[in-house]
């Protein structure tokens, strides 16, 4: 389980951005509960959304997902109360 994020609400950002490549990064740490990753869904990624890993979700780690990022301490329980 993850949730989403990162397409802006300004129409004008989101078109600057589509079709927009970034080569993906190496998997070098595993998509554990509180791990921030881009969404990938191929050797290109979505430059424009990632998520947040609300549980451990290592399968992820061979298909690509390339965690950037990671929430600590009371983080977690801010990102809960988005949901």
């Amino acid at each position: 389980m993850s949730h989403n994020f990162g397409i802006s609400a300004y129409p004008p950002v989101t078109a600057a951005w589509r079709g927009t490549d970034i080569k993906d990064d190496p998997v070098t740490q595993s998509n554990k509960k509180g791990y921030i990753t881009f969404a990938t869904s191929g050797p290109i990624r979505e430059p424009r959304k990632c998520f947040i890993n609300l549980q451990d979700n290592t399968r992820l780690d061979k298909m690509g997902f390339a965690p950037f990022g990671v929430v600590e301490g009371d983080g977690m329980r801010v990102v809960i109360m988005f949901l």
